[in-house]
């Protein structure tokens, strides 16, 4: 999965520069908070084809079904770009920590 694992890997970078700089972009609890987000991307992405799929066979024509599975599709992407903000967090972190 492209999504979780350019959020993995980017983390796995931004984990390994922190601990050679003594961890002081961010602390091991920031850390470990951030490994326990990353491990929910897949059941995530998971649910976000799920949706998709249903989504896709769904009569067109029953507006609540329909109206009720965007909604779904509106809150899972809401997930997955908090799960990038999170990232996008600790980067400004560090960002702002460089010396």
């Amino acid at each position: 999965m492209y999504i979780e694992n350019s959020i993995k890997d980017t983390f796995d970078l931004i984990k390994k520069i922190n601990k050679k700089k003594n961890n002081s972009f961010f602390s091991k609890e920031e850390e470990k908070e951030q490994e326990e987000n990353i491990e929910q991307i897949s059941e995530i992405i998971t649910r976000f084809k799920d949706i998709l799929e249903k989504i896709d066979r769904l009569n067109k024509e029953d507006s609540g079904e329909l109206l009720s599975e965007f909604i779904q599709l509106h809150l899972v992407i809401g997930e997955i770009e908090w799960q990038y903000d999170q990232l996008h967090e600790i980067i400004r972190k560090i960002i702002k920590n460089i010396k």
